[in-house]
């Protein structure tokens, strides 16, 4: 694999992460509210690397 490839494949990578993100949060926003609560911030991170 040659370096423009390497990038390729990384940029692939994550934007199937990012999306992949963006569906289980929008999953886990729509179980809460069924269940009666109210999602105040979505995508939010505490810190630098998002850990709690």
């Amino acid at each position: 694999m040659n370096t423009n490839q390497a990038r390729t494949h990384q940029a692939r990578t994550n934007q199937a992460r990012s999306a992949l993100g963006r569906y289980g949060e929008t999953l886990a926003a729509r179980r809460l509210a069924e269940a009666g609560l109210t999602v105040l911030e979505r995508n939010w991170r505490c810190g630098r690397t998002g850990v709690m």
